[in-house]
């Protein structure tokens, strides 16, 4: 950390010499903090300094995850790696370290907002600099199409394809170019509703519905008019130990109106947290939560449109790891008038 803050001082023209000087005398330095540190003295005019400091500096990395305070893990050290080899202008040495960021990048590997950025920071800083080589040619057919050939002088070429309502297809590209042309796959669409399946891992959540007396309604009786509560529960068995960065998404049917506590300066029954997002269609509550403690949180609410609704899940998550989450399914809810 002492290292990047000197990194940021460089970064911002006022490089702060005398700390650098004392944090590099230091003995028990790790790789990382050394590759940091050289960044800051590359961003101070002095290379030669930064290229002794890292002279025997290893540019692997162990993985780990760091989920407070600088939500770091090898990965975003790796790319940090890279960056500051950009910086020192080794950028025959940093080949390695490019093939092996991109092929965490392209893997099955999940990673954090945290570590995504910075790998992808750090391979635009490396590829930025160099010339592009030349024009995108390539053709293609799709599921059973005639083949379109397509040609541009930019450095990534977009094609939408429509599947229809075809459940399978075949993609074929050939490429015409004289370098390697990289080819992505990317599938986007709407969930089918009431096809989640219920998630607990590492955390539970549960929902109750009250009138505003407390006592549990169903919602299958619902009338236009009623204002009702939606009680969501929040347990920590304490598996993942302390939570910190725990975010509760809850969206509602168009049917439902929110009843925003702010605007009327009520509290309602809720544990405390740190803080509520308001939007149309639904609340999202960030807090932090101990082992083997939970917490309630409560969303008045009102049945202001008459019709068939769908009711989207109910998730739970910790927004910094992907094993960390609990998710209620949606379903279908009716509003009723009162004659």
């Amino acid at each position: 950390m002492q290292a990047y803050r000197l990194f940021t001082l460089s970064l911002a023209g006022e490089p702060e010499l005398g700390a650098m000087n004392r944090l590099r005398e230091q003995s028990d330095l790790s790789g990382e903090c050394k590759w940091r540190l050289a960044a800051a003295y590359s961003l101070a005019g002095q290379n030669e300094t930064a290229r002794e400091l890292v002279g025997n500096a290893s540019t692997e990395t162990e993985d780990y995850d760091a989920y407070g305070i600088t939500f770091g893990s090898g990965t975003r050290d790796m790319a940090m790696i890279l960056e500051t080899m950009v910086l020192m202008g080794m950028r025959d040495e940093a080949v390695p370290v490019v093939e092996a960021l991109s092929s965490r990048l392209s893997g099955e590997q999940w990673m954090s907002t945290q570590t995504t950025a910075y790998a992808l920071v750090a391979m635009s800083k490396f590829t930025g600099g160099r010339k592009g080589g030349g024009k995108l040619k390539f053709s293609y057919a799709f599921d059973r199409s005639g083949s379109i050939q397509a040609e541009t002088g930019m450095s990534v070429a977009h094609v939408d394809l429509e599947p229809g309502n075809a459940v399978a297809g075949d993609l074929k590209v050939s490429n015409r170019s004289e370098g390697i042309l990289y080819v992505r796959i990317i599938n986007r669409g709407t969930p089918v509703p009431g096809g989640e399946t219920s998630i607990s891992q590492n955390l539970a959540v549960s929902v109750d519905y009250t009138d505003m007396q407390g006592n549990p309604i169903n919602l299958a009786d619902l009338y236009q008019g009623a204002d009702f509560n939606a009680v969501y529960t929040i347990y920590n068995p304490g598996t993942a130990g302390h939570l910190d960065q725990l975010a509760l998404t809850t969206i509602f049917p168009s049917g439902w109106e929110i009843h925003h506590e702010r605007m009327f300066q009520t509290t309602g029954e809720s544990d405390p947290f740190e803080y509520r997002d308001y939007r149309d269609d639904r609340v999202m509550t960030y807090f932090s939560l101990a082992p083997g403690r939970s917490v309630t949180y409560t969303v008045r609410l009102n049945a202001a449109y008459r019709g068939r609704f769908y009711l989207p899940s109910v998730q739970a998550e910790e927004l910094y790891r992907n094993d960390i989450q609990a998710l209620i399914p949606g379903r279908w809810i009716q509003i009723e008038s009162m004659e």
